[in-house]
């Protein structure tokens, strides 16, 4: 509790501006549990944080529960304000601000272990190309709308329940795979439910969209959400589909060299139990 007047935070960084082009630096203030996002540039070396006007604007006082609001879980995510410095977007500001976030956005997808499970259920069952184009697709689609609904603050939803949700969506895969081998002995006479799977996989992609937004909401974004949000996005597509593209043609081998789905069993059931352990331990949390 401050007994004297709060005056102003005044913040500077001048390293590596001239040093690099175009580099820009984001640095996040927690001030009484809400989070102010600056950037700063070779343009943008010092912001002046205005504590007392901030803080009468929101309500709210510096005490120690206001400040104890992030978890190092990432639970309780603190609510994420306009920056100082509003910039106009043009097509150079827009590749400037976004760019940073599209190799952010393919290391979450080639290193987001439960979200390539999940993909990789959905390759364990016989699909042509076609089919996986529009499984894909539909998961793309979805994943998206919820990013964007998330990340703008228009609909958010606790940490721990999208990801509880988001393992429960890998087990209930990993069995309906199961369960659909046993309707077939062989490979010659099964018929992929793939437009079932299409509706699943939408339906799922959702869930998952809601995961993708916590990576980016705890970065921050700097002057604008739209450019990282976007590049952010088409990190994630281009994660998945060199994924999907390296992995697809080794499982239409291995299906070609058996009659059985042996491997896809095997699979299968390993996804079902990594994916229980996972949802046991995020739901205790």
């Amino acid at each position: 509790d401050c007994q004297t007047k709060l005056g102003n935070l005044s913040i500077s960084d001048s390293n590596l501006y001239k040093e690099i082009n175009g580099h820009n630096n984001y640095i996040r203030v927690l001030m009484a549990g809400r989070t102010l996002n600056l950037r700063f540039s070779e343009e943008y070396q010092n912001h002046v944080v205005p504590i007392e006007k901030m803080l009468k604007s929101w309500q709210l006082t510096l005490n120690n529960t206001a400040l104890q609001t992030i978890n190092i879980d990432g639970s309780g995510l603190a609510e994420l304000d306009r920056p100082i410095i509003e910039e106009p977007l043009t097509w150079q500001s827009f590749t400037q601000q976004g760019s940073h976030y599209f190799p952010v956005g393919v290391e979450h997808i080639v290193l987001g272990y439960d979200h390539l499970l999940f993909l990789l259920g959905l390759l364990l069952l016989p699909l042509t190309i076609k089919q996986l184009l529009y499984l894909v697709t539909s998961f793309s689609l979805a994943h998206s709308v919820t990013l964007a609904l998330s990340v703008l603050d228009i609909l958010t939803l606790p940490v721990w329940l999208i990801e509880s949700a988001i393992a429960a969506s890998i087990v209930y895969i990993a069995i309906e795979n199961i369960v659909e081998f046993r309707k077939y002995k062989t490979q010659t006479s099964y018929q992929t439910p793939w437009k079932r799977r299409l509706f699943l996989t939408f339906t799922f992609g959702l869930i998952h969209g809601f995961g993708f937004s916590f990576i980016l909401r705890e970065i921050g974004f700097g002057g604008s959400a739209f450019s990282p949000l976007v590049f952010f996005n088409l990190g994630v597509e281009a994660g998945q589909l060199a994924v999907i593209t390296l992995v697809y043609p080794l499982i239409i081998g291995v299906f070609s060299l058996s009659k059985k789905y042996t491997f896809s069993n095997c699979c299968s059931f390993l996804m079902a139990i990594l994916g229980a352990y996972w949802l046991l331990v995020r739901v205790s949390q």
